[in-house]
């Protein structure tokens, strides 16, 4: 190699070693070198390339589990409030029972001319429910057929058979034709008639028996008469709603709403009378 050549050389390999410097050295404050600028952009660029399936997957992630926590708070939820609807309910049961043994209690407390047995509903068939209910008390405790069974709110039905410990009771809408119920209103002059029918459609009681001159008012109170069975006088039976004359023309017929009509019982008054009457028989 001559001497011109080596010139070349050093002079080429001067300009690589300058250029290597250049690139080497900062431009400035704030500046970076070549290298450190290719390292970075490397590692922003693998960043951005890994951060985002990282960032979506991870969202995922969280997101299922958020789901299963509102899925696990709604179950939760829907069982504290099938427990407030079930505690509601037997809190509106208890609350209504409670009424009406306060209203049993407030009755057997203005008894006077009667001795009251209370008893509790132990059965009511659904085949037979406005018809007959069974109680808890029977012969051992005094009670006999015939017997007044009463609410707070008045006349229900009459005991129709008694076993030694329970007995049936054959509700007002399904008396027989030998459980009429002499009863009267409530009026100045008074009027005397027998319970003997029962208009199921409208589930009115019909008085019947009374002379076609008799005065009955619409709205008048109607209780027991006390002159048949074993029905002391004075038991609410309900209010006059219409009244007509009798198919024969020559009596009048009146139609009583109950002042219960014994759709939702369960607890009741059995009504033995004072006056040591114990004979049968009905009528006005």
């Amino acid at each position: 190699m001559n001497w011109f050549s080596r010139r070349i050389l050093a002079l080429l390999a001067g300009l690589v070693l300058i250029t290597a410097s250049a690139a080497l050295v900062p431009y400035g404050r704030g500046f970076l070198t070549l290298p450190e600028r290719m390292v970075k952009d490397t590692a922003g660029l693998a960043e951005r390339l890994v951060s985002g399936p990282y960032k979506t997957v991870r969202s995922w992630w969280l997101g299922l589990f958020e789901l299963r926590d509102t899925f696990e708070e709604n179950r939760k939820l829907k069982m504290a409030l099938d427990s407030l609807i079930r505690i509601k309910a037997e809190y509106d049961l208890l609350q209504q029972e409670n009424e009406k043994l306060r209203g049993l209690l407030d009755f057997q407390s203005k008894a006077h001319d009667y001795t009251l047995y209370s008893a509790e509903v132990i059965g009511r068939d659904v085949n037979t429910w406005d018809e007959v209910l069974v109680l808890n008390r029977g012969e051992k405790d005094g009670l006999m057929p015939g017997m007044a069974v009463i609410t707070d709110k008045g006349l229900i039905g009459i005991i129709d058979a008694v076993s030694t410990f329970t007995s049936n009771v054959r509700l007002l809408g399904n008396l027989s034709t030998r459980q009429h119920i002499a009863v009267m209103t409530t009026s100045r002059e008074r009027s005397f008639g027998v319970i003997e029918n029962y208009d199921s459609e409208n589930g009115l009681l019909i008085m019947g028996k009374m002379p076609l001159d008799t005065e009955v008012h619409l709205g008048e109170t109607v209780v027991t008469s006390g002159l048949g069975g074993l029905l002391p006088p004075g038991l609410p039976v309900g209010t006059v709603e219409k009244v007509r004359p009798g198919r024969d023309m020559l009596t009048r017929n009146a139609w009583i709403r109950p002042f219960d009509p014994a759709k939702d019982v369960s607890a009741v008054f059995v009504v033995k009378r004072n006056d040591g009457y114990t004979g049968e028989g009905v009528g006005p």
